[in-house]
């Protein structure tokens, strides 16, 4: 069995959700198109964390299981995001 690769959407979640989204939908149809599942987004909104967790360090946790991270950039880049890409 093929191992998944995990791959982080790293964004301005609201100002670019759209794309978000798109970039998700991409990566999961490529997979699909190889026959098998072998790439999953990693978006923070839809991974599960204790309620005490704050978001830099959901975001923290989440990147350590990736293999990769996919960073979109518009209008603006918040500490979190900037965070992540260090």
């Amino acid at each position: 069995m093929s191992e998944v690769t995990k791959i982080f959407i790293s964004s301005k979640q609201k100002e670019l959700e759209k794309e978000r989204a798109w970039a998700k939908e991409a990566m999961e149809e490529t997979g699909h198109d190889l026959g098998k599942d072998l790439l999953k987004a990693v978006l923070v909104e839809e991974e599960a964390a204790p309620p005490s967790t704050t978001v830099h360090t959901q975001c923290s946790e989440e990147l350590k299981g990736c293999k990769a991270v996919i960073f979109i950039y518009y209008k603006t880049i918040s500490p979190i995001v900037e965070n992540e890409f260090h």
